[in-house]
């Protein structure tokens, strides 16, 4: 009631104006026209208490009786980075805010409601595996990094390092398989296959590069070389999914899965830097660089 009648009292076109205004002047950061529109897609999506959900579509209610106004943090941390890339830093704050009590033993299970709540879903409980996209709690990590880094709030992410960083990194770091060159089995990105899947690994990988430099940031050397001699150890174990010209996207039930998959290439994105030479060449099996 007290909206309506503040509707009543302003006038809805009055309303509507102010807040043409006011978008208009959030955009100010906004340094490509190229990019505006997206990144008002993005705010738009942002909920008061820091939730992003996926999509806010209704779209697959009609045969689906469900929707996307779920929080994935995959798609969430690629959203965030982007926000942070442009020049916006506290509707991703908020976000980080609202992801970490969420954390569960150091992991994130499948998607939230925008509540906070564990939302639906399809992978089965048993005591066997998790029933996690592992590549999700690595991504959380990976954001954050790239958000400190822009905006240099020590403020801000002292009150996650040792809940939110070191948690989610420590269970990075024991859900190995006996070699350390694997992740455990989990959901892929797809929702598809279970099994151990190279964006995974390579997210996990990102992940704890991450945290380690978060570690070294605070000065915790110790914890920080323990990160990265984890990272390395996942990186070589990326090689057992090079097919000879491309990265097979699983291994399940230890055979590979050799499908050609845009996962591979934005896994490829998080692990091999953009501007590496050749220096992975192989003379002995002819390879070129899998950067």
């Amino acid at each position: 009631m007290a909206l309506h009648e503040y509707v009543l009292e302003r006038g809805g076109d009055r309303i509507l104006d102010r807040t043409r205004k006011y978008w208009k002047a959030w955009l100010v950061k906004a340094r490509y026209n190229e990019i505006k529109r997206s990144l008002l897609m993005l705010a738009s999506h942002f909920q008061d208490n820091g939730a992003l959900p996926a999509s806010l579509d209704t779209d697959i209610m009609r045969f689906n009786r469900d929707n996307y106004n779920y929080v994935w943090h995959r798609d969430a941390a690629f959203a965030v980075i982007a926000m942070a890339l442009a020049g916006y830093e506290d509707l991703s704050r908020k976000f980080f805010h609202f992801s970490k009590p969420l954390l569960f033993r150091g992991f994130l299970f499948q998607k939230y409601t925008v509540d906070g709540h564990w939302g639906s879903t399809w992978h089965p409980w048993t005591e066997k595996y998790l029933p996690i996209q592992e590549d999700e709690t690595a991504l959380m990590i990976y954001a954050l990094w790239i958000h400190f880094s822009i905006f240099k709030d020590v403020d801000f992410i002292k009150d996650l390092y040792r809940p939110g960083i070191k948690a989610a990194a420590d269970f990075l770091c024991s859900y190995l398989d006996d070699d350390g060159v694997h992740t455990l089995p989990s959901h892929d990105l797809w929702e598809e296959r279970y099994g151990v899947h190279f964006f995974t690994q390579a997210s996990v990988y990102a992940g704890l590069i991450s945290a380690s430099k978060f570690a070294s940031f605070f000065g915790e050397d110790d914890v920080a070389t323990k990160y990265l001699s984890v990272a390395e150890s996942l990186r070589k174990g990326l090689d057992t999914f090079w097919v000879g010209d491309h990265f097979a996207r699983s291994m399940i039930n230890g055979r590979i899965d050799s499908v050609v998959d845009s996962s591979t290439v934005l896994g490829s994105l998080l692990v091999f830097p953009r501007d590496e030479k050749n220096e992975n060449k192989s003379s002995d099996r002819g390879e070129g660089s899998r950067g």
